[in-house]
């Protein structure tokens, strides 16, 4: 685990300063979109199933800074909005990431 943070610590911290500034529209489908992204890069089908698991780490510890940079400018329904069915069938979402709004 500390490796995936270690790893994603320059994003976390991107995507916490960006959610706190943010003040358009555009700005928080640009969010979504980095989540989507995170969450529907191609993974790996078959190994250890801890290992399975821990591939969605990143998109977890994204969705986290995310959303502390939007607590932190009391703009919780900007960035967190959950986005459309419509993105979500688009984007195959895996519907076993309990962290992401219901597709």
């Amino acid at each position: 685990m500390a490796t995936h943070e270690q790893a994603m610590s320059t994003t976390m911290k991107l995507l916490t300063v960006g959610a706190f500034f943010s003040d358009t529209a555009e700005h928080d489908r640009l969010w979504v979109s980095c989540i989507e992204r995170f969450a529907t890069r191609a993974q790996q089908q078959s190994g250890l199933t801890v290992l399975i698991e821990m591939q969605q780490y990143p998109t977890l510890l994204a969705l986290y800074a995310l959303a502390l940079g939007s607590l932190a400018a009391n703009r919780v329904t900007g960035s967190l909005t959950p986005w459309p069915r419509s993105q979500c069938k688009k984007a195959r979402m895996p519907n076993r990431l309990p962290w992401l709004p219901p597709c």
